[in-house]
């Protein structure tokens, strides 16, 4: 190949590797610039740049060197932090320069700062807005409840007074104990102690509210709910009346009731000379509500000393202080008839000598129905 050949084509070669110059542009002035391209800039400087923004940019310094930048940290000076507007020079020294770029940093995080709280302040706003709706409703809903509590008492008691008035053999026998208070200036004594048929029939109505009201204090209320049994305090009138007369029952704690129930079988003993008692046909064919009740409270003494998890000894030692036997707390029952030479007990009945004794103490409580009667 020619010289001149080769020289031309490595020419065109090395010319068409190379990008192709730019034509010069004419500006509006008429003079001839360069036209620039649009190239990327480089990542690192583009991530170094949105990493730290402008404003917290602060030139870095060190009080040994200027020691002029020494902040005053015993004095407040927050009234001062949106009292700056611009800097008072363009070219400042460089202590002055270090200062404005410092302060600068701190006005951007204040801003942040503030956004943050102008915010939760929004939201506290809204907040309290939605309350104070909430509060007039309440308040206009209470108002509301107020006006027809007091409608609903008006007709509560109009029932009551009614309910009163009305034929049963409840309202009977207040009307016959109010007239014996009024006759006999007291109420009267116990069933035992009647001495006339009124007076018993009288005595049996007051055990029997007496005994409504120990119903009421007793620990079984889940199994009373469930019965269905007439409760004393579930009718507040007919307390209120009895109140009148010198019945007052008032809601008491099972301690308190426990010790209502010990002075009753205190006087039990005083009127009887015994501590024990008929069996549970016995107490119920006397009708004597206010005995049927204290028997059925010496038995559940008896079963909780028995098979009850937690003893109460200061209460144990309180019943045998004054004669109570755990053992013989019931009156003699009459013999049973022998057949085959066997003896055969009555099914509410357990034997309670050798095999009571094998029974495990302090296990879970026997059904009232299986207390021992023993000799």
């Amino acid at each position: 190949m020619p010289t001149a050949t080769k020289d031309a084509a490595a020419a065109a070669k090395a010319a068409k590797g190379k990008s192709p110059t730019k034509a010069p542009v004419k500006s509006a002035a008429g003079k001839t610039t360069a036209k620039r391209g649009r190239g990327r800039p480089r990542k690192n400087e583009a991530a170094a740049a949105k990493a730290v923004p402008d404003d917290e940019r602060a030139l870095p310094y060190t009080l040994e060197e200027y020691p002029q930048l020494a902040l005053d940290e015993g004095v407040d000076y927050s009234d001062l932090a949106a009292a700056f507007k611009k800097p008072l020079f363009s070219d400042p020294s460089r202590p002055l320069k270090i200062a404005y770029s410092q302060q600068k940093k701190v006005l951007s995080e204040r801003a942040k700062a503030q956004t943050k709280k102008n915010k939760a302040l929004n939201e506290y706003n809204k907040v309290r807005e939605r309350y104070l709706q909430k509060k007039l409703a309440l308040s206009l809903a209470d108002d509301a409840v107020k006006e027809v509590s007091a409608k609903a008492g008006s007709w509560t008691r109009k029932v009551f007074d009614l309910e009163l008035l009305e034929e049963c053999e409840w309202n009977a026998n207040l009307q016959k104990l109010k007239e014996y208070k009024e006759l006999n200036g007291k109420l009267p004594p116990s069933v035992n102690k009647a001495t006339t048929d009124e007076e018993r029939a009288l005595a049996i109505f007051v055990a029997g509210v007496r005994g409504q009201t120990a119903d009421d204090n007793d620990d079984e209320t889940t199994e009373k709910k469930k019965s269905g049994k007439v409760r004393l305090k579930d009718y507040p009138h007919r307390i209120e009346k009895l109140a009148e007369l010198g019945l007052a029952f008032e809601p008491r704690s099972t301690a308190a009731s426990w010790e209502a129930m010990f002075r009753r079988l205190v006087e039990y003993k005083e009127e009887m000379g015994t501590l024990r008692f008929p069996t549970d046909e016995q107490c119920a064919a006397t009708g004597d509500a206010d005995l049927i009740a204290l028997q059925k409270w010496a038995k559940g003494q008896v079963l909780t000393h028995r098979y009850g998890k937690k003893v109460d000894k200061e209460r144990e030692e309180k019943l045998r202080g004054i004669g109570f036997d755990y053992e013989k707390w019931y009156a003699k029952p009459a013999k049973a008839k022998r057949s085959g030479g066997k003896r055969k007990s009555p099914p509410e009945e357990l034997a309670a000598d050798a095999d009571d004794r094998k029974m495990p103490a302090k296990e879970e409580a026997a059904p009232a129905a299986e207390i021992a009667m023993e000799v």
